[in-house]
């Protein structure tokens, strides 16, 4: 099964909607507000992944929780192989043209199938026990390693540091930087797992709000 080969239209089953995307700050759904490629803001992001992690031309990338393809887009304006996978079907049907075809909402896993899976404010939306499931099934799928973006709380099931991250409903992940290395290395004991608050160049925010997010790089040993 490719998953390169995009979906069939369908009727939005999830929270994350065209307004989720479009208008999620005016009707209280998301910190999105019309949602779109952003160039001066995604390619740095972009150079500023490869540099950090070492892509290279040859590398199998995913995006997982690729939204409407914009990272997938940059990425591989940089010569990158990437391809995206997010669970709204909206988002999938009206990604970038550019990356229509390298967008799906299916996650496929396998044995070593990717080099690397990125994932940006994606993972706080995902039930713990669903996540207990998934970063194994991802850590089976990689040959080099996992790097996820996400925000944090000052302590465990408390408040997000972020006041933008507490306008989010769907977020259900509400733990610390300590949590999240002890919970990744626990599903992940054949990785390296490290965490920083701050990472330059991949998500500007962080610098602006201390300890609010956490960059976390599991890399098999």
């Amino acid at each position: 099964m490719s998953i390169c080969t995009p979906p069939s239209p369908k009727k939005e089953t999830t929270p994350f909607t065209e307004d989720y995307y479009l208008r999620g700050k005016e009707k209280g759904l998301s910190n999105y507000q019309n949602y779109r490629w952003l160039p001066d803001q995604t390619l740095p992001f972009a150079r500023h992944l490869q540099w950090h992690l070492g892509l290279k031309s040859e590398d199998v990338i995913l995006d997982h929780g690729a939204s409407r393809g914009y990272l997938v887009k940059a990425l591989r304006m940089n010569g990158l192989n990437a391809r995206g996978m997010d669970i709204s079907e909206w988002a999938v049907e009206n990604c970038d043209p550019s990356v229509k075809d390298c967008m799906s909402t299916e996650l496929v896993t396998g044995s070593m199938i990717y080099d690397w899976v990125i994932s940006k404010d994606c993972w706080e939306h995902i039930p713990e026990p669903v996540l207990r499931d998934l970063v194994p099934a991802l850590g089976k799928s990689v040959r080099k390693g996992i790097f996820i973006v996400v925000p944090l709380t000052g302590y465990t099931s408390g408040r997000y540091i972020r006041d933008e991250d507490e306008s989010d409903p769907t977020h259900q992940i509400r733990f610390t930087l300590p949590d999240w290395l002890l919970f990744l290395t626990d599903l992940l004991p054949e990785f390296n797992v490290t965490g920083s608050y701050c990472i330059h160049g991949i998500k500007p925010a962080a610098e602006q709000k201390r300890q609010s997010c956490g960059f976390f790089t599991m890399t098999r040993r």
